[in-house]
């Protein structure tokens, strides 16, 4: 994996302990998760209004690509970031 990479877990705490351990057995090169709520204007969800996961969402709104795309940016630029797992889902997971 180069230097900077960083993997999309499917389950937040697997990608959580996969992350650490995957850091620190390449150190010092960095290694970061990106953990995407649900795309709301992604092609599979963009026409569903409504969408249950809008409820549970502190910021009242699905995440975009954008916002992914941003996230993913920035974990990928700042190279200080290591061995940490972006929940970019607007706030679900404090739900």
């Amino acid at each position: 994996m180069p230097a900077g990479a960083l993997h999309r877990g499917a389950a937040p705490d697997r990608a959580c302990q996969r992350t650490r351990q995957t850091a620190a057995e390449i150190a010092p090169h960095g290694v970061n998760a990106l953990n995407p709520g649900v795309i709301g204007d992604s092609p599979k969800w963009r026409r569903v209004t409504d969408h249950p996961h809008i409820a549970v969402t502190p910021v009242g709104r699905l995440v975009t690509m954008a916002d992914v795309a941003d996230a993913t940016e920035f974990l990928l630029r700042n190279t200080a970031m290591n061995a940490h797992d972006l929940h970019v889902d607007g706030g679900q997971l404090i739900k």
